[in-house]
């Protein structure tokens, strides 16, 4: 099943393009980097904001690549003899078409489509950890959850699989709906709202709205699993006739209670069952609850959920424990927005404070995308800093987060202000010592990240507390 899809003049004729060079190989997936491309797998080549992807073709067939969905002609040369090349009038719209035509093809596997604000790519993570456990299927690469990434995962996907784990993402109004249509999840997830994308999606109403375009794909014979905590999410999906709910609320379907978060992960218990999973902080126990509710909607037993949850491993730059320079650092720099921001500090000031000498530093950057609000938002994580004692010290990486100082100032809380360069990183990486406990929270723009390789570039030159 599955095998005609990828006759090359199929595909050519479903996206609207015409077969210039058939190809000696046979044809299963697509890419759109070459660093990552497989053996057999279709190259679509189009022209991205800082690269061209035409230009990146001879090295696709080198890495045996079948063929390439091309614009542009005039390379043809270059390329090796049974190496196939289509010409399409655009390329990255093919390779969408192509997607949602394959989701066709797959009718044999239950796709589910992760979509919300805080913690999709986690979730995904989790659910993809717990069906494996007993099922043969695939999720998502990395944050793949935009018109591109949706597309690849799709196209990606085995149809003799039992599942396909795909996530939404969203900055625009309608994007989710979009995507959805792409991916027609049977079981859809709606994790936790959180004020992000301001300036695309206004407030929470908005971005439950936008969340709720996840809707638009799931079948009315589908399931629907909702976090039970968000009552605009309880709202607009009163209407879905098979709908799990998770959350701490005692009314949920899945409800969980008794959560433990310490240096070794969380523990929480379900119907008096007990879970556990190496993740970092209370609010990932909602996010566990969500797989717990697909992994028993697929019709696995507690046990095998249990197991699944405890094989699963935090996402780089998500909560990511790592220990640089003898500093240990919670690397958290992926995203922010104000309720993921919460959560982080929460959670730090919440872990056990340093055993030696070290000092708890809390390194946090821009939250980005949050228009006029954003300096009231900043000032209200400040607040959180003093209320919860999350921190010896604080350093504020960028305007925005530089926008804190005077209030954690006022409470006699000490703090520095960097700018969000690579220099600035340097410089805030430099003032931390072996034995202090970090945790670094930003907007994917910030790039906080580079206080980390900083540190790994200074490995024993730090100076001892």
């Amino acid at each position: 099943m599955g095998a005609a899809f990828w006759d090359l003049e199929r595909l050519a004729r479903t996206a609207g393009g015409e077969v210039i060079r058939s190809t000696k190989r046979s044809v299963f997936g697509a890419a759109i980097d070459t660093r990552s491309l497989r053996s057999g797998q279709l190259f679509f080549a189009f022209r991205g904001a800082q690269t061209d992807g035409h230009g990146f073709v001879e090295k696709a067939a080198e890495r045996g690549a079948a063929a390439a969905f091309v614009t542009d002609l005039s390379l043809l040369g270059a390329l090796p003899e049974g190496f196939g090349v289509v010409r399409v009038d655009d390329a990255e719209l093919a390779l969408v078409t192509l997607a949602k035509a394959y989701r066709d093809e797959l009718r044999d596997v239950c796709v589910v489509g992760v979509a919300g604000s805080a913690g999709k790519t986690t979730t995904k993570e989790l659910i993809g950890s717990v069906l494996s456990e007993t099922l043969t299927g695939s999720h998502s690469h990395k944050s793949f959850n935009n018109r591109l990434g949706v597309s690849l995962t799709m196209l990606n996907a085995r149809p003799d699989d039992d599942y396909l784990v795909c996530e939404i993402g969203t900055s625009s109004m309608g994007e989710t709906a979009e995507l959805a249509a792409i991916v027609r999840p049977d079981t859809g997830v709606l994790v936790s709202l959180g004020r992000e994308h301001l300036e695309g999606l206004g407030g929470l109403d908005g971005i439950a709205d936008e969340a709720a375009g996840l809707l638009e794909g799931v079948p009315a014979d589908g399931t629907l699993v909702v976090i039970g905590d968000e009552p605009r999410l309880l709202d607009r999906t009163s209407g879905f006739a098979d709908r799990i709910t998770f959350g701490t609320d005692p009314m949920c379907d899945v409800s969980i209670r008794e959560v433990v978060a310490d240096w070794d992960g969380t523990r929480f218990d379900v119907d008096d069952a007990a879970f556990c999973i190496a993740l970092l902080g209370v609010h990932n126990a909602s996010n566990a609850g969500a797989a717990i509710a697909v992994g028993r909607a697929f019709g696995l037993s507690d046990e095998a959920i249990r197991a699944g949850l405890a094989r699963a491993a935090p996402a780089p730059m998500r909560l990511e424990p790592q220990t640089v320079a003898g500093i240990r650092v919670i690397n958290d720099a992926y995203n922010a927005h104000p309720e993921s921001m919460a959560a982080a500090i929460r959670l730090f000031a919440s872990l056990p404070t340093p055993d030696n000498n070290g000092e708890r530093v809390l390194v946090l950057g821009d939250m980005l995308e949050l228009a006029s609000e954003g300096p009231a938002l900043h000032e209200e994580a400040a607040r959180l800093i003093v209320q919860s004692d999350a921190a010896d010290r604080v350093l504020l990486v960028g305007k925005l987060a530089g926008g804190m100082k005077p209030v954690l100032d006022a409470a006699d809380v000490e703090a520095q202000a960097f700018e969000a360069t690579d220099e600035g990183t340097r410089e805030a990486a430099m003032t931390l010592a072996p034995g202090d406990v970090v945790l670094l929270k930003a907007s994917r723009g910030v790039r906080l990240e580079r206080v980390v390789e900083s540190l790994e570039n200074s490995a024993g030159t730090l100076t001892e507390r």
